[in-house]
């Protein structure tokens, strides 16, 4: 089955592209751009400081003193990028191919998307747990914890479980 008609990427992809549209929508265009683009001070500084010791000598006393540099301070960033997604199921009895292809099959359709950003939230649609009953509903969904390291190595940097399968299987 070709890629573009799996469910998996559909699931996935689609919210993406949503979010790429919004961010094409509301990037300015290069004619709105004439200013130059304000700078801020940063949140957080980082300083490089080399001590220097500078000794002065009296007839029967040794005196040290030590004086600091000024601090050098990196550039702050200019842009920040943040991909989201909605719900990501990595249950292997509602997406059932995972036991064939692995659960890395998951994120082919995105092809590295979230590697080059600098923040990605997805939405977790299932528990990472093996432990738990299932609660009497109509969908309940829980993957396997070994299903993490496909978002980590894809690049997910959070996972919201507020939802509404976070409790399926129960505290």
């Amino acid at each position: 089955m070709p890629w573009y008609r799996r469910g998996v990427v559909k699931r996935n992809l689609v919210p993406l592209a949503a979010l790429v549209l919004t961010a094409a929508a509301c990037a300015p265009s290069a004619a709105s751009n004439l200013e130059p683009e304000p700078t801020y001070a940063p949140l957080l500084t980082f300083a490089v400081v080399t001590p220097t010791t500078t000794t002065t000598t009296t007839t029967s006393t040794t005196t040290t003193t030590t004086t600091l540099p000024p601090a050098s301070i990196e550039a702050p960033k200019t842009r920040l990028v943040v991909s989201g997604t909605g719900d990501v199921n990595l249950d292997p009895t509602f997406v059932r191919s995972f036991p064939r292809t692995g659960y890395q099959d998951a994120w082919t359709g995105l092809f590295g998307a979230f590697l080059f950003d600098d923040l990605t939230i997805v939405n977790l649609e299932c528990s990472p747990s093996n432990l738990g009953t299932a609660w009497v509903k109509p969908y309940t969904f829980r993957c396997d914890p070994d299903a993490l390291a496909s978002m980590a190595m894809a690049g997910v940097d959070v996972a919201n479980l507020a939802n509404n399968h976070g409790m399926d299987y129960g505290f």
